[in-house]
């Protein structure tokens, strides 16, 4: 994380930006692991990842392919989900309607963005 101080109407803003070399992957297995962990939920368990994210680490494979694969949830189906601002609801509602048609048991949802690298720091 980069921190910035900016003044803004007098008042000392503070702006956080992720760095450069981080993605936005960054924070999702140790999330997804605690999430499990809570739950009292084994990565086999799981029956799909879905990641919502504008700002995919790589177009393929997946970013939560990438999750799917760190924390061992082997038999899990796995997407990203890319709707910008909106993208964490409408990936909570896939999940939701996907274990009210019965078709998965348990789904993990991660909202992940890294737009602090599309910002212009200067404007």
């Amino acid at each position: 994380m980069h921190v910035n101080l900016k003044r803004e109407n007098g008042k000392a803003v503070m702006l956080e930006r992720i760095r450069e070399d981080i993605s936005c992957v960054f924070g999702r297995d140790p999330a997804a692991r605690h999430a499990l962990d809570a739950a009292n939920i084994l990565p086999d368990e799981i029956d799909l990842v879905i990641v919502a994210t504008s700002t995919p680490e790589h177009f393929f494979p997946s970013t939560a392919s990438l999750v799917q694969d760190a924390i061992g949830a082997r038999n899990a189906g796995a997407f990203d989900l890319s709707a910008a601002c909106t993208g964490f609801v409408y990936a909570l509602a896939v999940g939701s309607q996907a274990i009210q048609a019965s078709t998965m048991d348990t789904v993990i949802v991660i909202g992940s963005e890294t737009l602090s690298k599309f910002v212009n720091w200067q404007d």
